[in-house]
């Protein structure tokens, strides 16, 4: 009798070890796929894109990645030219750029131009792009213009004190992704006002470079 009551202790908790396990099997086997498929993008994408770019044709691989991609980015609707035209812009983001791009912006990162406004500080980092401090401490807005793209761009991040580039935020506000999608600078000035007030030696800068290109 001791030992049938030891086998079936055994057996209890053998079986129950196997349910255990194949839970947790069941579980990985979930997560696997897109774990992989995001790996899949990650080591492809990029030279897949850039492929794309320069001979885009209806049979290329990168319609197949890009289908991937919008699954995993929510079921968006982005086709392989929205995601190329990317690529100068922000081509760190790869083709995460879909769900990011579908975020909207916070109310709160949005406050109204006071009467009385002084310029907004920028720097300009490269030949083409400068960076603003928003109204909003924690808000940087990025514009520049793209002359492969011949338009104007934008980017506004809303990140904590935290970090250590702004880059690491919130992706708020994304123009300039196609081409001459943003031709006047007037219309990008309007796009960024809930954020920050371009100043005139920006927008002067940015005229002359849509001029020169």
């Amino acid at each position: 009798m001791k030992y049938c009551r030891t086998r079936g202790t055994v057996a209890a908790r053998n079986d129950k070890d196997d349910k255990m396990e194949s839970k947790r099997k069941t579980t990985l086997e979930e997560n696997i796929p897109v774990e992989a498929l995001c790996e899949v993008l990650d080591n492809y994408w990029r030279q897949e894109v850039m492929s794309f770019g320069a001979g885009p044709t209806s049979c290329h691989i990168f319609h197949e990645l890009v289908a991937v991609a919008n699954w995993l980015n929510g079921n968006t609707d982005w086709k392989a030219a929205d995601y190329a035209s990317t690529a100068s812009v922000m081509p760190e983001m790869g083709w995460r750029a879909a769900g990011i791009a579908a975020k909207s912006p916070p109310p709160e990162s949005r406050l109204p131009r006071p009467e009385e406004e002084s310029d907004a500080t920028w720097v300009a980092e490269g030949r083409t792009r400068f960076r603003l401090k928003g109204r909003k401490p924690s808000v940087t807005v990025i514009v520049g213009w793209d002359p492969p793209m011949t338009t104007y761009f934008a980017q506004v991040w809303d990140s904590p004190d935290t970090s250590r580039h702004y880059e690491s935020g919130n992706l708020l506000l994304w123009l300039g992704t196609s081409f001459s999608e943003v031709e006047e600078v007037d219309a990008l000035k309007e796009a960024v006002e809930p954020f920050v007030t371009l100043p005139w030696p920006v927008t002067t800068k940015l005229a002359d470079l849509q001029a020169k290109s």
